[in-house]
Parts: structure tokens; C-alpha cells; sequence
């Protein structure tokens, strides 16, 4: 597997991660949120080229404070992740993210 990061000419192919929000996302608004520089999107490709994952990089940030009591039945909070580990595509430096155990 490869993290790459998402360029504007990155084809794009059927992903479907059983999420019809994530799917759009990535599908649809991954590249003009980059060009808006809104997110920055980095993809996970299995070794046969296939998209296996993606995540974002928000300009924005997410408060603990503004999700909890927020959702309503049958909602769930899209965090999936409590720890993440990948090189940066960039730096090549290898980089570690933990939600802190409060959490």
C-alpha cells in the first residue's frame, strides 16, 4: 500500500466504502475542496492500484464541545479512527495521531 497525495489530474475511480456521504465526497468534491484550499485529501492505494481509503485534512478544526449532544438518533459521528499512523507524503517523516484517551 501507498499514501499519495490527491493532484488535480489523480484519476479518480469507482470507491465505495459503504458511506453513499464518503463516496460523493471523494468522488465529487475531494479536488475543488483542494483548490479551494479547504481540505487537503491523501489516498491509500492497495498494491493492485485500487483506492483502498482516503482521508482529509480540514482547515478547520472539530471541538469536543460542539459534537457531543449534537447528534440525533441514528447519527454517528464521523471520526473513525483513534489513532492513526502513516509517512507524510511530503516530508517523509513518519507521523503518529491519537485521540487523546479522555476521549
Amino acid at each position: 500500500m501507498e499514501l499519495v497525495p490527491l493532484t488535480p489530474d489523480y484519476p479518480l475511480t469507482a470507491f465505495d466504502c459503504g458511506d453513499e456521504d464518503l463516496n460523493k465526497f471523494l468522488l465529487d468534491d475531494a479536488k475543488p475542496s483542494q483548490e479551494l484550499r479547504i481540505a487537503n485529501t491523501f489516498i491509500l492505494e492497495a498494491d493492485d492500484g485500487r483506492i483502498a481509503a482516503y482521508f482529509c485534512l480540514l482547515s478547520d478544526k472539530v471541538s469536543k464541545d460542539e459534537v457531543i449532544g449534537t447528534r440525533t438518533a441514528g447519527q454517528r459521528l464521523m471520526l473513525h479512527a483513534a489513532e492513526l499512523w502513516f509517512r507524510h507524503p511530503v516530508t517523509g517523516v513518519d507521523m503518529h495521531l491519537e485521540v487523546p484517551k479522555e476521549w
